[in-house]
């Protein structure tokens, strides 16, 4: 997303607090984009601020997964179904880990999917693109304030779009962490993430 006013470029990653984000900055509309993707992708040459925020792999995963399940109400796709009839519990989250060990129909329908895409797709794409700042969920509010005086405004966060659930650690098994570390061991090796 790109905005003239603050000459801010801010690529927003799918379930990183990016909607929170976008409507704390004022952009008027919500988009995934990568930088190649950006319809003025000359912004990214110009002086503007560019940023994006991460989040660790197995937490954006659950919450992607946590997103489609409650989606499927409102937008129902094939696999908001799927993961609608897999399930919200903890056993059942792991069900649909387990399936994606393996190269299948499945897995490549998540890597595909835009809220389960890995990070450094968004960050890239197929190019190294530079950034100012990249920002971590976990730290969303310390890091916020560091873009609110690098812009010099004023704004305050509020969080969308949020799940309530135990904390992400509580839902794995070592067997689902290694599956989740593999079908994103592009973030975690490249955003320094720690594996468990």
């Amino acid at each position: 997303m790109i905005q003239e006013e603050n000459k801010v470029v801010f690529i927003h990653i799918p379930k990183t607090a990016g909607t929170s984000m976008g409507r704390a900055l004022g952009f008027t509309t919500q988009c995934h984009k990568t930088p190649a993707m950006e319809p003025n992708s000359e912004h990214w040459n110009k002086q503007y601020f560019k940023f994006a925020f991460t989040r660790h792999p197995f937490d954006r995963f659950l919450s992607a997964y946590f997103y489609h399940f409650e989606m499927f109400k409102k937008k129902p796709t094939k696999q908001r179904e799927l993961i609608y009839k897999t399930g919200n519990s903890v056993d059942s989250f792991n069900y649909f880990i387990s399936k994606l060990a393996y190269p299948s129909y499945l897995r490549r329908n998540v890597k595909k999917d835009l809220w389960f895409r890995d990070q450094c797709f968004w960050l890239f794409g197929k190019s190294l693109y530079e950034y100012d700042f990249i920002g971590r969920f976990e730290r969303l509010e310390k890091d916020f304030k560091y873009i609110q005086e690098k812009l010099q405004i004023n704004l305050k966060l509020t969080h969308k779009n949020k799940t309530k659930r135990m904390h992400f650690q509580n839902y794995y098994t070592q067997k689902s962490k290694k599956i989740i570390t593999n079908l994103y061991e592009r973030d975690f090796n490249f955003l320094g993430y720690k594996q468990s």
